[in-house]
């Protein structure tokens, strides 16, 4: 191939990326947990719902608020209103990933909606986790009666409008199921922060010292290497505090956005230096960081 068609191709190319962008630009992405009416629910137990229910529906990579009770095979109760997760500074119960839940109780809080009531009888070996089964703590034979009050669900993803993409900003690719994928500008990595909004939500606005439970990715400016993904921690949601000086400078970038948004926050390699200095443990090898962040609601 000669030169000339080299250029005519990395012409073309580029000419098919603007078109597509130009394209999406005013579509909305729509998650998961934004479509009630494609969610299956579970065939594995026989589960009773009660209340209407209204907003997102717990998926795969959903987020929930709820509490439980527990009533063992003979019908004595195990546990009342127990939150799988508290916040440490109110007590109150936490958002938690679907994902990190054992299968029954996934299994059974499956696009469920705030409001509802669920409840079935799951077997103990899908509830308890392996090592009580295995140590004799719990029968393998037993199951437990659980009643599940949902509080609060958040989106799964981003929800909202598609923004057209910005010079100097990496390009984001969704996946349906929930995550990122970036694209880095053919450029040095900045020395200035920037922030762009790569969907913009329909939800609520973020006030200063609110809390919002986010996914979020990070990236390397210079090689593209995944540094940090909160898709894959399902231990806990990840919470950022909206208010300067949070995580890295995300705080403020979340102050006026709407739920739902999508942001992309360029943190230069200087600005990540005296992060560390302060204090904050180290992030980006010397190279700028690019941080990838859904804002999925508020606690």
């Amino acid at each position: 191939m000669t030169g000339h068609q080299i250029r005519a191709t990395r012409s073309a190319a580029a000419a098919a990326i603007a078109l597509t962008a130009i394209g999406l630009a005013g579509c909305s992405q729509l998650p998961a947990s934004d479509n009630a009416s494609a969610c299956i629910p579970t065939d594995r137990f026989a589960v009773e719902r009660a209340g209407e229910g209204s907003g997102p529906v717990i998926t795969d990579n959903g987020i929930a608020t709820f509490t439980i009770d527990i009533r063992d095979d003979k019908g004595q109760l195990v546990a009342e209103n127990q939150a799988v997760r508290t916040d440490p500074n109110t007590g109150e119960p936490a958002p938690i990933p679907l994902a990190g839940l054992t299968p029954g109780l996934s299994e059974l809080l499956r696009c469920s909606q705030a409001g509802q009531t669920i409840s079935a009888d799951i077997p103990n070996s899908e509830f308890y986790p392996d090592a009580a089964i295995a140590s004799g703590q719990v029968a393998a034979d037993g199951e437990q009666h659980l009643t599940v009050r949902v509080s609060k669900v958040y989106h799964s993803a981003a929800s909202g409008r598609i923004a057209p993409q910005r010079n100097g900003i990496p390009a984001v690719v969704n996946a349906p199921d929930g995550g990122h994928g970036v694209t880095m500008p053919k450029e040095p990595a900045p020395t200035d922060r920037r922030i762009a909004e790569t969907i913009s939500g329909f939800g609520e606005t973020v006030q200063q010292n609110d809390l919002v439970v986010v996914q979020m990715s990070a990236y390397t400016w210079g090689t593209g290497e995944e540094l940090f993904n909160s898709w894959t921690n399902v231990s806990e949601a990840m919470v950022l505090p909206a208010a300067p000086g949070q995580v890295y400078t995300l705080g403020d970038a979340l102050i006026d956005r709407r739920i739902g948004s999508q942001i992309v926050v360029v943190v230069p390699a200087a600005t990540l230096e005296k992060e560390a200095a302060a204090g904050r443990q180290p992030f980006g090898y010397g190279d700028a960081v690019v941080f990838v962040v859904d804002l999925l609601g508020k606690v």
